[in-house]
Formats: structure tokens, C-alpha cells, sequence
């Protein structure tokens, strides 16, 4: 009989042979669960088919009952043809994980982790239980992926089986990594750097330096990539190298985008999603398109954005990466934010971040509540802003990720400054100016900076220099307002221009879109255009200042060029 774990009448059909298992060796489902050591609820859940038991705890059932580990699985119960049937599970197995099936997968595994072990296969079960975890993994499922990890070390231990031990050791860092257990992680993947194993210690060194670039501890991370580059001529065969070159690659260009430097990060980027595609490594490859996603949004590429994050939301959906679909997600509403579809941004958010909740994916948490605050602050809400951004402030906190530290805190300083608390938007600003600076974060670092010249500090004499490195459309349009809210006569108007035109070629790229140009949706960029009208015209160039709003084409700039300040 073959039993369809991913449904709930497999389950189901689990269930009754616990119940019929218990009933034949004359015990009650209380005295069962007392046996076991587990509570009444479970066992209940187990037989009414609300939750499929785990292996470990179907072998402490098939212990007190007498029945072989495949009766509930439902197999024979007979072991004549058990290596037989673990063989073609491995088949399936194998074939459910590529192209990904991950609900039949989970399914498969579990049946094969109790068969090998009825046919005392321990490499098979070894094999079935990291299978298992990497399905979990993928799934964002990292809790109950961590609850097997810290079940099978024994095991492995036992039949000492090193290669495993050490990949274990390494799917234990990417769990406690995807729950903000930071050094716990670390921990782990410096026991798999330690390996004798050449596949487990470049992945041990790779995992090292995401942990010292999640610190934002960004030169300590290239030298662990350049250790890693290092080990590169051991690799077995190409592929193997490759794939090392893959994640390096991957790992360089999240380094690259927190420092600012876009143009290296896109090139990183691409390098990655290119290897990923050669090696058919779906992960990575969705991996590489949320990258470039982030990057093309501060290059000011927003259809090209939103196009990369789409089609990383569908990847991950169609492999069941929950935890990817989530950042999808989130990193799709900050783009929609970015281009004026604040309605739209609002949906993305919210979605993201019952998604990442769900998961336990605290970095899509994180993006989606800074996406909500950006989207609810342009659209004139900013109590409900500084309430996620607060939120994102507490989840980077507890990451300790100073990098999204000093996002957070520059959205809670935008929330508090809509609000005309001057003071608390000064206490927001001012530690994450010095924290994005202490880290090299130039991004934040400028809005941080931005904020602060907006509660009347004055203009970093660096400030515009420093966007124009940046080459981001989306932080050089600001800063020139900036400039020329600060200066007057001709350097204003020239740096209200200059604002202008980089809102033109944005909004240019932007017509094109099915929704069409819906950049000045968002009223802080209405702002060039006003100041420039205002300014022209107490010059007495009052055509000039007509065109200048004519040539915006959004109609109610002309009714509020009186409110300008």
C-alpha cells in the first residue's frame, strides 16, 4: 500500500495504523503517548491525521507495539524486499528533487528514513535524513529543520560517517543563520571550515563570510572569500569549482551592494545567476535575480527591478521557497514603493510579511516591515510608518545587523520628521549617519545625512560628491534638492535643474510601464519642481515657472505651488 504523506488522508490513513498498532499490543492512545514521552494532543493529532509523526517518534511506537518500522509506513510487514524498496524510494527521491517536488519530497524521505532503517541501510538513512533537512531548509522551514539536525547527529556520530557529520554541521549554520541565532551559526560553520572535506570547508569558509558581511564586518568577509577562492584548485572536477566560483560570486555581490558600490555588485551579480543557470542551481539562481532586483532599484532601473523580482517571486513559488518568495516579496514592494505604486507596495508588503512570518524568514520580516513604512510614509501615513519601521528597528536589532539597523533607524527618523517631532527624528538620524559610516554603508549613510539637513543641519560640503559616486538616480535627485534648499540665486536654481532632470529620466523609464508614469505619486517629488516655481517667479520669470510645472505633465502641482515651503 502506498500512503500520500502531503495529504491529510494519508495522514489519516497513518493514524489508524497507530491506533491499530496500540490497540494490538493492548494499549490505550494515553498509555501510548505515556510510553513514548509525548503528550495526549500529539497523539491524537498523529491519528486524526492533523500532523504526520516524524520517524523518531514512529520508531519508539513501532518499539512498544512490536511492529516493524515499514507497518506504518504502509508497508509490508515483512522485510523480504526492503532493499529493493529503499533503492526506488532513492529513485524517487532523486527525481523529486529536480526538477523540485518539495511535498512529495518531504513525503518520500520520511518513507525512506524508516525503511533504510527497518534494513539496517545506514548510508541510505544518513542520505534520507540530510535530504530531508536540505527540503526543510528550502522551505524556510528552519525550526522543524533544526529539530531533525540536532535528532541525527547521534546517529551519524554512531556509524561514524564524517562527510555527513560535516554536512550536517553546515545545515545547522544555514538553520540557526535563517532563525537570527548569529553565533551559534558562526559556530557551526567554523567546525565545517575545520573539515578534512573539501566540499565542507569551502562551504564552511563562504558561510563565514555571510556572517561577517551580515555583521557588516565587510573586509573581514572579502578575505574569508578570498580564502575560499583559494581552495578552488583542489576542487575534484570543474563543476565542483564552479559551483564554488557560484557562491562567492553570490556572496561578493551582497558585499558589494551594502557598500554602495552598484556597478561591482551587478557584475558580481550577474556572474552568479549565470553559474546558477549552467549548473541548474535554482537556489542560487533566485538568489542572483533578488540581487539584481535591489541593485537596478538604486541604479533607478524600476521596471527592470520589478521585472527581476517577479520573476524571482515566481521561481521561488514554483520550487516552494517559501523563505525566498517572502524576500521576493518584500524587495518588490520597496521597488513599487520607489516607483509611486504605493497602493500596489502596501499589497506586496503585507503579503511579504505574513509570508516571512510564516516561515521564520526574519530577513524577509525585516524587508517587509521597511517596505510597509517606506510605502505608508510616501503616502502621507506616518504614524503607521514609524510603526513598522519601529518594528523593522526591533527585528535588525535583534539580528544585530547594522546595516539594516541604519535603514531602519533613517525610516524611523523620516516617520518622525512627517510627524514634526523634530527631536526624535534628530535621535533617529544621528546614530545611523555614525553607525552606516563605521560600517562603509554609503546608501544609508547619504539618507542619513539627508535627514538630518532636512531638520536644518547644514549641507555636508562631501555630501554631492558622494551621490554622484553612487551613481543612484533615486539618492542623486535628493540630494540636489537638498543643495538647493540650502543655497540661493543661480546655485539653487542649477541644483534644482539638476534634480529635474534626474526626475525625468526616472519618470521617462517609468511611461513605459502598464501602469504608466506614476513616479510623482509620491509628494516628496513634487518638491524640485515647487521650489524651482517659486524661485523663478520672485525673480519675476513667471513664464519660465509655468513651464516648469507644465512640462511635470501631474496636473496638481499647479494647485499646490502656493503650499510649497
Amino acid at each position: 500500500m502506498t500512503i500520500d504523506f502531503t495529504t491529510r488522508e494519508g495522514r489519516r490513513a497513518q493514524g489508524r495504523l497507530i491506533q491499530q498498532a496500540a490497540e494490538e499490543a493492548g494499549l490505550s492512545l494515553e498509555a501510548l503517548a505515556r510510553e513514548i514521552e509525548c503528550s495526549r494532543a500529539l497523539i491524537y493529532q498523529y491519528v486524526s491525521g492533523a500532523t504526520l509523526a516524524q520517524p523518531d517518534r514512529i520508531q519508539l511506537i513501532a518499539q512498544r507495539t512490536g511492529k516493524p518500522l515499514l507497518y506504518f509506513y504502509g508497508g509490508d510487514a515483512t522485510p523480504d524486499n526492503l532493499l529493493e524498496r529503499v533503492q526506488g524510494l532513492l529513485t524517487l527521491l532523486t527525481a523529486q528533487l529536480a526538477p523540485p517536488d518539495p511535498a512529495g519530497a518531504l513525503s518520500t524521505a520520511e518513507q525512506l528514513i524508516a525503511l533504510a532503517r527497518q534494513a539496517g541501510d545506514v548510508r541510505a538513512e544518513a542520505g534520507a535524513r540530510l535530504r530531508l533537512i536540505a527540503v526543510l531548509l528550502g522551505r524556510g522551514d528552519a525550526a522543524r529543520a533544526l529539530t531533525l539536525i540536532e535528532g541525527s547527529a547521534p546517529f551519524l556520530r554512531q556509524h561514524a560517517l564524517a562527510a555527513h557529520l560535516a554536512a550536517l554541521e553546515q545545515n545547522r549554520g544555514h538553520a540557526l543563520l535563517a532563525l537570527g541565532r548569529i553565533e551559534e551559526a558562526e559556530a557551526s560553520f567554523a567546525v565545517t571550515a575545520g573539515s578534512p572535506e573539501w566540499t565542507a570547508r569551502w562551504q564552511g569558509t563562504v558561510s563565514l563570510a555571510a556572517v561577517a558581511e551580515h555583521r557588516g564586518q565587510y573586509r573581514r568577509a572579502l578575505e574569508l572569500l578570498d580564502d575560499t577562492l583559494g581552495l578552488e584548485r583542489a576542487a575534484p572536477d570543474p563543476r565542483a569549482a564552479q559551483t564554488l566560483r557560484l557562491y562567492v560570486a553570490g556572496n561578493l555581490a551582497n558585499i558589494h551592494l551594502a557598500c554602495g558600490d552598484l556597478a561591482d555588485a551587478v557584475r558580481a551579480a550577474e556572474e552568479a545567476r549565470d553559474l546558477a543557470e549552467a549548473l541548474a542551481n535554482r537556489d542560487q539562481y533566485t538568489e542572483s535575480l533578488l540581487t539584481l532586483g535591489a541593485c537596478h532599484r538604486l541604479r533607478g532601473a524600476l521596471p527592470l527591478s520589478r521585472e527581476l523580482l517577479e520573476s524571482a517571486e515566481r521561481w521561488a513559488r514554483l520550487t516552494d521557497d517559501r523563505g525566498r518568495e517572502a524576500m521576493a516579496l518584500a524587495e518588490l514592494a520597496q521597488t513599487l514603493v520607489e516607483a509611486g505604486r504605493l497602493e500596489d507596495a502596501r499589497a506586496r508588503g503585507k503579503d511579504a510579511l505574513q509570508r516571512g512570518i510564516a516561515s521564520g524568514t526574519r530577513r524577509a520580516e525585516l524587508a517587509a516591515q521597511l517596505a510597509l513604512a517606506a510605502a505608508y510614509l510616501r503616502g502621507g501615513q506616518p504614524q503607521e510608518a514609524r510603526y513598522h519601521a519601529g518594528q523593522a528597528w526591533e527585528i535588525s536589532a535583534h539580528l544585530t545587523q547594522p546595516y539594516a539597523q541604519a535603514v531602519a533607524l533613517v525610516a524611523l527618523g523620516e516617520a518622525h520628521a512627517a510627524r514634526g517631532e523634530t527631536e526624535e527624528a534628530r535621535r533617529a538620524f544621528q546614530p545611523a549617519a555614525d553607525l552606516a559610516e563605521s560600517i562603509g554603508a554609503r546608501v544609508p549613510a547619504v539618507y542619513a545625512a539627508l535627514g538630518l539637513v532636512s531638520l536644518g543641519d547644514p549641507l555636508p560640503p562631501t555630501l554631492v560628491a558622494r551621490a554622484q559616486e553612487l551613481a543612484s538616480p533615486l539618492l542623486a535627485w535628493r540630494v540636489a534638492q537638498a543643495e538647493g534648499n540650502t543655497a540661493e540665486g543661480p546655485t539653487a536654481e542649477a541644483a534644482y535643474r539638476a534634480a529635474l532632470d534626474t526626475l525625468t529620466a526616472l519618470r521617462r523609464d517609468l511611461a513605459e510601464e502598464p501602469t504608466g508614469d506614476t513616479y510623482l505619486e509620491d509628494r516628496a517629488a513634487w518638491e524640485p519642481y515647487l521650489r524651482l516655481a517659486r524661485l523663478l517667479r520672485a525673480a519675476g520669470r513667471t513664464a519660465e515657472a509655468d513651464d516648469v510645472l507644465a512640462d511635470a505633465e501631474w496636473p496638481p502641482l499647479t494647485t499646490a505651488e502656493g503650499v510649497a515651503s
